[in-house]
């Protein structure tokens, strides 16, 4: 199991690209709330 492992690094990587993308979609919906008359079917796109 231990040849698996991905480092330390690669971990972080993957944790960062996640909340980026969480705080990419957050500003998106931000904009189309605005944008939008239904902005709660703007979820669906994620």
């Amino acid at each position: 199991m231990e040849k698996y492992r991905m480092s330390p690094n690669v971990n972080q990587s993957v944790v960062n690209g996640i909340l980026q993308g969480y705080k990419n979609y957050i500003d998106e919906r931000k904009v189309k709330r605005q944008e939008m008359n239904i902005s709660t079917a703007y979820a669906w796109v994620k």
